[in-house]
């Protein structure tokens, strides 16, 4: 019967002493915040509020919603190295649906020029607010 008791005893051993394995996880480019060349909009900055102006088609029902004159939201996002941009997020939004709207716009504009640091370019994290007045957004009806 201690032969049978030690028998079982052995595999759970074996199980205990066993160490958990280390997963690396592939470290993708730093993302910078302090750069030699800042990333820009194709265009600069008046570019950029005219895409946003003549794309951002807000539904009638979005826009009565925002109870103030100027829509503003904080994006903070990463410019790839090649001017994509990823990681799109609200530090401060209005409303979901405007807030995806703003976000679908900017994800299918124009690829940004991306930071530079020693001559290459880097990817970089961009905290832009964007404030649209209300009163002069373009508007559509919501499909049903």
């Amino acid at each position: 019967m201690m032969y049978l008791s030690v028998f079982l005893l052995l595999p759970t051993a074996h199980v205990w002493a066993q160490q958990p394995k280390t997963v690396y996880k592939e470290v993708s480019d730093p993302i910078y915040k302090t750069v030699d060349t800042n990333p820009d909009f194709p265009g600069g900055i008046a570019a950029l509020q005219r895409y946003l102006s003549t794309n951002l088609i807000v539904p009638i029902e979005v826009k009565a919603a925002i109870d103030s004159e100027y829509a503003r939201v904080v994006m903070s996002f990463i410019i790839e190295k090649d001017g994509a941009l990823s990681e799109l997020l609200f530090l401060q939004g209005i409303q979901e649906e405007y807030n995806e709207l703003i976000k679908d716009v900017l994800i299918k504009g124009p690829k940004w020029v991306p930071a530079l640091l020693n001559g290459e370019a880097v990817r970089y994290k961009f905290i832009m607010p964007i404030s649209m007045n209300v009163e002069k957004l373009r508007t559509t009806r919501l499909k049903k």
